[in-house]
């Protein structure tokens, strides 16, 4: 299949069915329904080794038990890097299709423009466009996969990924072993207006050790030995992919269940007819 944008699928008279979600993956709150209880933690004083740390930790550590979320203020990042940073990404998928194309990053390219995800494997595509680009290690940058429009893109990009880093740095990271909750990541199409993410992930180098958090008594851990995080990726990735895989079985399955169950029904005459 050929790339494509938005734009393009938008045209068509019918929606793909690669687009269509079982119930049961849909989001179950609307798009205008929010909570006011997710935690808002700052960080102010995160560095001070004597003073706030120690709290600050603690607050991560259950809003991560009680939510698997939190939200994060005073983190030092430049309001108005993080408007223009935004006000860059909107202009970037506001280009024409023919520019977006230009940075196409299907059949294995390492960054740049597609729909839905370059993960492979997907059993039902999302209806967005994304752009990657992978900042750390410095030395892998490859910038000819980094949108050069519109003007001064890869330059506020630069400065926003160094930000987002520090405070990366700044923040606990855990292999909590099923001791945190795992939020559902969960976006809905709206009609009326577009949405957008700018996402940023950060990871271990790929031959780190990770180690698991200890466990409360009496609970059974999902990850005992220390692992790379290569390897943990790996199996994350690999368990990700089996299950949708064989969800996408079972769907077929009750496909043709469902059709046979209305040919048995059928008279005789109707079906020789």
């Amino acid at each position: 299949m050929a790339p494509t944008t938005l734009t393009a699928l938008a045209q068509e008279k019918t929606l793909n069915a690669k687009f269509v979600r079982d119930e049961d993956e849909r989001p179950k709150v609307a798009y205008n329904q929010f909570s006011n209880e997710i935690p808002v933690i700052s960080l102010a004083g995160i560095d001070e080794a004597d003073g706030r740390r120690a709290e600050i930790c603690k607050k991560i550590v259950k809003a991560c038990e009680d939510w698997g979320i939190f939200q994060v203020i005073d983190h030092g990042v430049d309001t108005k890097l993080i408007s223009d940073m935004t006000g860059h990404a909107r202009d970037f998928f506001a280009l024409p299709p023919e520019e977006k194309l230009r940075f196409d990053m299907s059949g294995g390219k390492k960054g740049g423009f597609i729909v839905s995800s370059h993960l492979q494997g997907e059993a039902v595509q999302d209806w967005r466009e994304i752009v990657t680009y992978f900042s750390y290690p410095i030395k892998n940058r490859d910038y000819s996969r980094w949108p050069d429009k519109p003007e001064g893109w890869r330059g506020v990009t630069k400065e926003y990924s160094e930000k987002l880093m520090g405070v990366a740095c700044k923040l606990l990271e855990y292999l909590s072993n099923g001791r945190f909750k795992n939020a559902d990541h969960q976006a809905v199409v709206n009609s009326n207006r577009s949405r957008l993410s700018i996402a940023t992930f950060q990871n271990p180098a790929p031959e780190a050790t990770v180690y698991p958090l200890k466990i409360r008594e009496g609970e059974k851990p999902i990850l005992e030995e220390p692992i790379t995080f290569a390897e943990m990726y790996r199996r994350k990735m690999s368990k990700d992919l089996e299950l949708a895989r064989l969800k996408k079985l079972a769907k077929e399955q009750q496909l043709q269940d469902s059709e046979k169950a209305k040919l048995d029904a059928q008279p005789i005459d109707k079906i020789l007819a």
